[in-house]
């Protein structure tokens, strides 16, 4: 599972890393705001996959 983890992880880095690349581009302020809130829930989503890997042991 730590693997399956550990891939999750980085797509969604990938994911976050094109929402900023989006969001400091853009000028439409509410566009911005949109993809500032999904960044915000991109980092929960990661904070959540970084804690599952760190309860599953390690194989």
């Amino acid at each position: 599972m730590g693997k399956k983890i550990r891939n999750s992880i980085e797509i969604v880095v990938e994911q976050f890393q094109n929402l900023l690349e989006k969001c400091l581009q853009t000028k439409d302020d509410h566009e911005r705001v949109v993809l500032v809130r999904r960044l915000i829930n991109l980092v929960g989503v990661i904070q959540f996959l970084v804690s599952v890997q760190k309860a599953t042991p390690h194989t």
